[in-house]
């Protein structure tokens, strides 16, 4: 649990890793310890290998008196991570997200966040199961309801899939998600027959 650091400055023996070599009277000794190195959670960086070294070094001294020591031996470690692909999206929190208009009347509007993370370049997309209406569930000859999807104040055609956003790895992107505002308004609903009316838009997040 501790941190292991070099000589610069005060440190404590606990900063050190350390042990005795005995006189064994046959030939070197050897003496075996262990270290781990971690990657704090909660990073969200671009995609990618990363590298670094970090230089081991062996002093012949007591912990005690740390500073004291006289330097034996020296020995880098290459260190090497690669990161996974992350790309997630969601609507106001959640993977399916329902907007209830409850008794349709012209014009009324729903609103929701679209959510979504990445560490690569990424596109958006919107496809309607319906392309863009509602149907009647209960009575598919009825005429459907048009409405109108806004992505951050955008209007998005949804008769074939539609691109909605389009983009590089955010700038100083955390774990946290990125937010663009939704809304949808719907249009007339003069010759219609009574029912249920739904449609189902799905978002796609891609990464290249």
């Amino acid at each position: 649990g501790e941190i292991a650091r070099d000589l610069s400055g005060p440190i404590s023996p606990a900063e050190v890793i350390h042990g005795n070599f005995g006189n064994t009277g046959a030939g070197y000794a050897t003496v075996t310890e262990t270290f781990d190195l971690r990657i704090p959670a909660g990073q969200l960086v671009r995609r990618g290998t990363y590298r670094d070294s970090v230089v081991v070094s062996l002093y012949e001294g007591h912990p005690a008196q740390a500073q004291a020591a006289q330097l034996i031996a020296q020995e880098p470690v290459e260190l090497s991570s690669t990161t996974a692909t992350v790309a997630q999206i969601a609507v106001s929190g959640q993977d399916q997200y329902t907007m209830d208009f409850g008794f349709l009347s012209e014009g009324a509007v729903r609103t929701a966040d679209l959510l979504f993370r990445t560490n690569a370049a990424y596109r958006i997309d919107a496809t309607s199961q319906n392309n863009g209406v509602m149907v009647n569930v209960y009575q598919p000859q009825s005429d459907p309801i048009p409405y109108q999807l806004r992505v951050d104040g955008s209007p998005v055609g949804l008769s074939s899939s539609a691109l909605v956003q389009l983009g590089i790895f955010p700038a100083g992107s955390a774990e946290s998600f990125d937010s663009i505002p939704l809304s949808v308004t719907i249009g007339s609903v003069t010759n219609v027959l009574p029912g249920r009316f739904e449609d189902v838009i799905t978002f796609t997040i891609s990464t290249f």
